[in-house]
């Protein structure tokens, strides 16, 4: 009898938890999602409740629809977050962070574009040398390097047509090396020009006249701060195929000599494990590189399509050698140095935000209640603009926040409504950034979903949103992430930028001008802008339904930008502007074909 009292009385005890449980949620909405799961995170419900600010500003939240899910769910999903965290561990950075410079000046600097050949193929690598030579931007030097064992006669083996070209062109070079690796032959390169800025290209193809003038433009748009890689598409950080790669000696340091080069003779036919040795260099120097895929159009410009062995191997086999390459060699640098993969991908987090007046009891119900993250961001810069807070003056409602630190305020000269909160990536391009709004209270596990899609997929990651004004939208919006593609609908305040994603090239003086005329109070047409001019894929994070209404701060909805963008045709209004001003109607045509622009 005792026995089946004690029975009872236990299973009525489970049963109380789990009614407090849901009581607890529906008063505190610890909503949250990790790894594209929905879940309650029982343990940050705990710290909450013992949390004596918890007590002082326990809010709840009006028009909440609450999701229900067993306990048993939330015990198994608990876990599976655990799991999670402890494969992407981040560590909190130390103030002040390196900040990078932005500065479209093109100085005179030396560009050096290096491509190697074989005999299989020396014979049309002069069409690769020719589209080089005839280029907008001109290179200093072009260096074709050779192995003296597959051409032991030197000069008198190549073609006419190349010993031409070197004859008539005095920028255009033979380097001689008795290695016969093709991935070595590349690099080599850096040695001769330690200094300088090299460009790692592929000798089967065709590249457009613009091709220098681009990729030299993007590093220089990022403050010469980060490798630029060109790639036929995105496959996470990098790529079965390599088409450009444009690197410092600095940005590998020590890593060249301790990574690279050992990898080449421990690995010297296999093109993916030396190919990632780069990447995997930049990243433990703690340098970061951005990816693109704008010369998607060169499986077209092939100057030997038809004895290319890239063509001749099923796409399938080659992703599957990739990624046992990159296994490899990420037990390889754990060996060797005892840092994890995910360890050197990790950069600060830094939460990005702006305000205005009529917000102001908003956003400190917003600020506090943001304190209950699951994971901290190293840094939260709130923007304002001079025309509506003097610069300098702290508003009295944030000075708790900034005399804590919990808050770095910023002013902006002009108010450009909520593109401000975008400065950020003028500071800390080479961040994890995470926007966030001033009317929300956001799922205490925003941050950590954000920051594990971005750190997984290398890509910009959306937290999939609904507001019910986007349904009289004339161009359809996905709410899901089964196939990332190119942008769709990207709400500025729900966003995350993983280092060197942010398409930096808005900022310059043209594309503000077409945003300040024709779309300053919508950021994320201006966003867009950037996106389809490189091409760019954003993750949307699957099984994440954030309602809007379900969300806001009471009585933030008073005043906002809705009640400017979402009038009548307003937003395809700007959207048809962007399109046109930018010259990205064939892009934009590609996603929604049934969007009259005209």
């Amino acid at each position: 009898m005792k026995k089946y009292k004690f029975i009872i009385f236990v299973y009525f005890i489970f049963i109380y938890k789990i009614i407090r449980c849901e009581i607890i949620n529906e008063n505190n909405e610890n909503l949250c999602s990790v790894n594209n799961t929905i879940f309650y995170y029982m343990e940050g419900i705990n710290k909450i409740l013992n949390s004596n600010d918890s007590i002082k500003n326990n809010f709840k939240f009006s028009n909440t629809n609450v999701k229900f899910i067993n306990q048993e769910e939330k015990i198994i999903l608990s876990k599976k977050c655990h799991e999670n965290l402890n494969l992407i561990h981040h560590k909190p950075f130390q103030k002040p962070f390196k900040t990078i410079k932005i500065n479209n000046e093109k100085k005179s600097e030396p560009i050096i574009i290096s491509m190697s050949g074989n005999k299989e193929k020396i014979d049309t690598v002069y069409i690769t040398v020719e589209s080089l030579l005839n280029q907008t931007v001109e290179a200093t030097n072009i260096i074709l390097t050779l192995s003296i064992d597959e051409f032991p006669m030197k000069e008198k083996e190549l073609p006419e047509i190349i010993i031409k070209l070197i004859k008539t062109y005095s920028n255009f070079k033979i380097k001689w090396i008795k290695e016969n690796i093709k991935e070595y032959k590349q690099i080599t390169v850096v040695d001769d020009y330690p200094k300088d800025v090299i460009i790692i290209i592929n000798e089967n193809i065709k590249y457009p006249e613009w091709f220098i003038n681009e990729i030299y433009n993007e590093y220089v748009q990022y403050g010469r701060q980060c490798a630029i890689k060109y790639t036929s598409s995105k496959e996470n950080d990098y790529s079965i195929d390599i088409y450009a790669f444009l690197l410092k000696k600095e940005f590998m340091g020590n890593y060249y000599e301790e990574i690279i080069k050992e990898i080449i003779n421990i690995y010297p036919i296999n093109q993916y494990i030396v190919n990632i040795s780069y990447i995997f260099a930049i990243y433990l120097n703690g340098y970061r590189i951005h990816c693109n895929n704008k010369l998607e159009i060169l499986p077209y410009n092939f100057t030997n399509h038809a004895n290319n062995k890239i063509f001749d191997i099923d796409n399938n086999d080659k992703l599957n050698e990739f990624k046992k390459s990159h296994s490899t060699l990420i037990e390889y640098v754990y060996k060797k140095y005892k840092i994890s993969y995910y360890e050197m991908l990790d950069a600060p987090i830094i939460v990005t935000m702006t305000t205005y007046p009529a917000r102001e009891e908003s956003i400190v119900k917003m600020l506090k209640h943001f304190r209950r993250q699951t994971l901290k961001p190293d840094l939260i810069t709130l923007w304002l603009s001079e025309t509506e807070y003097p610069k300098d003056i702290i508003p009295s409602h944030l000075k708790p926040f900034v005399d804590e630190g919990y808050i770095e305020l910023h002013w902006t000269s002009t108010n450009s409504y909520g593109s401000k909160r975008f400065e950020v990536q003028k500071l800390y391009n080479n961040a994890y950034v995470i926007t966030v709004d001033d009317d929300f209270y956001y799922p205490e596990t925003y941050i950590e979903t954000i920051y594990i899609n971005m750190i997984l997929t290398n890509m910009i990651c959306i937290y999939n949103s609904h507001y019910d004004d986007y349904e009289s939208f004339k161009f359809s919006i996905k709410f899901d992430g089964i196939n990332d593609s190119l942008y769709v609908h990207i709400y500025a305040g729900l966003a995350g930028f993983p280092p060197y994603t942010f398409p930096i090239q808005i900022f310059n003086t043209k594309s503000l001008e077409i945003r300040d005329k024709y779309y300053k109070t919508n950021e994320e047409i201006w966003i867009l802008s950037g996106l389809l001019s490189n091409n760019d894929k954003i993750h949307s994070i699957s099984n994440i339904f954030f309602n809007f209404k379900n969300y806001h701060i009471e009585n933030s909805q008073n005043v906002g930008l809705k009640y400017i963008n979402f009038k009548k045709d307003v937003i395809e209004y700007m959207t048809a502007r962007m399109v046109l001003e930018n010259k990205l109607v064939d892009k934009f045509k590609k996603l929604y074909p049934k969007f009259n622009i005209l």
